[in-house]
């Protein structure tokens, strides 16, 4: 609030500016500003005046409440400390960047307010900008998850649902993963050790242990077990972050060695004095892996893979050789049945000779049957 002099045509005017801002949402305020009085007490009576107006103005805002961007980042302070269902901090940031990207037109409005109308406009967006079904139900999804703690929080007053609520995204149907057989894992290892390719320790060391990327560039010589015959995978590097944390399911497992991974492992010690297990490619340490694996893969005519597929490799190869899923999801360190699940139909074991015992018709009789259908 204040009250100033100013002159005009030779003589003295005052001018008045009031501004009140709410106790409850910062963002919240009004301002008004008037000037010509002649007086200062003129002045300082219409100061009461506006003061007055704003302060309805910003009682009336304050029943608003806060605005979604607000909630949102309330959410994602709220996250960074949850113990209860805690977040990555790399999964929130990606969170919070994908809500300020798509929810921008929503971002200085009540939160109170935010309608189906704008969840089915978020998704529209999302759509025209070519993005995947799955990608529009993870949004809304988020969405929801957001708007449902500002409730249970009492940050949303007077609104009892989810605006999301209702709305349906139908996804695209499951992408199928692309996986090596078993002679084109071993036509890629052949010709990776032949045409003495950097990858080949990497590759190999993937195939045979099913480690993800980040555990893969993490492996230290004091994580192998040469005595007992293990790796131990505590720990996973974050590219993007540039630190080493836990692994993604939170906790440490063991990778029994067999043979050839015993062997690898051997041959790598005896030629390195780093630290780390497998070496240090530029093209690993700025994250062109995947590109690296794929291109190799078209050169020798095989089916043209991810990095990330080389861990699918080693589960299915696992699952077709009779290993038991609990112990396949055990190594791999699978917290999700449904993840394993995803597995079990790659490898086919479910459905391998399943029909098998279906002998309705003898083969005599079956053969006769078929005949009979094409003649008649």
């Amino acid at each position: 609030m204040s009250i100033v002099s100013y002159e005009k045509n030779g003589k003295t005017y005052y001018e008045i500016f009031v501004c009140v801002r709410s106790k409850v949402n910062s963002k919240i305020r009004k301002q008004k500003r008037k000037n010509g009085f002649e007086s200062k007490a003129q002045a300082l009576k219409h100061e009461k005046l506006l003061l007055q107006e704003c302060a309805l103005e910003v009682a009336k805002l304050d029943g608003e409440g806060f605005y979604w961007g607000q909630i949102v980042e309330k959410w994602h302070a709220y996250k960074l400390v949850d113990k209860f269902e805690p977040v990555g901090i790399e999964t929130l940031t990606d969170y919070l960047a994908a809500l300020k990207t798509w929810t921008k037109d929503q971002w200085d409005k009540p939160a109170k307010h935010f309608s189906r109308a704008d969840v089915k406009n978020v998704l529209k967006s999302i759509e025209e900008a070519n993005k995947s079904k799955s990608f529009q139900a993870k949004m809304k999804g988020t969405i929801n998850r957001v708007f449902t703690w500002a409730m249970e929080e009492g940050l949303i007053r007077d609104v009892y649902q989810s605006p999301t609520l209702g709305i349906k995204v139908n996804r695209k149907t499951e992408r199928v993963p692309t996986i090596l057989n078993r002679q084109e894992i071993s036509k890629l290892i052949d010709a990776a050790r032949e045409l003495e390719s950097p990858w080949y320790p990497i590759w190999a060391t993937a195939l045979l242990t099913g480690c993800r990327n980040g555990e893969l560039f993490a492996l230290t010589w004091e994580d192998v077990d040469f005595t007992n015959n293990s790796i131990r995978v505590s720990k996973s590097y974050n590219k993007r972050l540039r630190v080493t944390k836990s692994t993604k399911a939170g906790y440490w497992r063991n990778i029994p060695i067999n043979s050839d991974l015993k062997e690898l492992l051997l041959e790598l010690k005896n030629n390195s004095t780093k630290e780390h297990v497998l070496p240090r490619i530029r093209d690993w340490c700025q994250g062109y892996q995947a590109r690296s694996l794929k291109t190799f893969c078209q050169g020798i005519g095989i089916t043209p893979i991810r990095f990330h597929d080389l861990r699918a490799c080693f589960a299915t190869q696992l699952l077709q050789n009779k290993v038991a899923p609990a112990t396949v999801m055990k190594i791999c360190g699978w917290k999700e049945l449904d993840t394993m699940a995803r597995y079990i139909r790659l490898a086919g074991i479910d459905e391998s000779g399943a029909t098998d015992s279906l002998q309705i018709l003898s083969t005599g009789e079956a053969s006769q049957k078929v005949v009979s259908i094409y003649r008649g």
